[in-house]
């Protein structure tokens, strides 16, 4: 089985175009994860695996590790590319975790700045901007502000570094 995941690395690497993260991730949660527990029930070829096999090793990881759904969601996505990959250059009759549906992820509802912050913001464009970029700055914050489409959330997607100190917001860039 390492083998096989050897070369379904270097086939995400040099066909794919993966990133190294979601690289690594996959191949951590293939050879960590479902070879480790295909290992403890014996099983060590891939054409060995079933469906069975690995909707036990998600039921493992969610009751026995505590996965989330989307840890869970991630694993399976890993698992269904691998054994994809197996099916379309190794020769492999069939994917079993082809028809095993993804766990639901629920939807975050989004957080909305308050209207204190939404003054706040506009104040501090309309002091701390510079004058050559403080209409255009403040014509986009009060579009994104009367579109809802400003929102904090924790990566910060239209907020960078946004610094709330004494009520006063330190923007240090704006993101589109």
């Amino acid at each position: 089985m390492r083998s096989k995941l050897n070369e379904f690395v270097r086939y995400l690497q040099n066909e794919m175009g993966y990133s190294q993260g979601t690289i690594e991730a996959y191949q951590l949660d293939i050879e960590k994860g479902l070879f480790l527990f295909l290992h403890q029930r014996g099983k060590f070829e891939v054409g060995e695996v079933t469906k069975a096999d690995i909707r036990d090793y998600l039921d493992y990881v969610a009751t026995s590790r505590g996965n989330s759904n989307v840890t869970r969601a991630r694993k399976l996505a890993a698992i269904k590319s691998f054994f994809n990959y197996l099916v379309e250059n190794e020769g492999l009759e069939a994917n079993p975790a082809a028809s095993i549906k993804s766990p639901r992820i629920p939807q975050k509802e989004p957080e909305y700045l308050t209207e204190e912050e939404c003054i706040c913001l506009l104040t501090t464009i309309a002091r701390g901007a510079k004058p050559q970029v403080r209409e255009r700055d403040m014509a986009i914050a009060v579009l994104f502000l009367h579109t809802g489409l400003l929102s904090i959330s924790e990566k910060g997607h239209f907020l960078n570094r946004t610094l709330w100190h004494n009520q006063a917001a330190l923007i240090s860039s704006l993101r589109f």
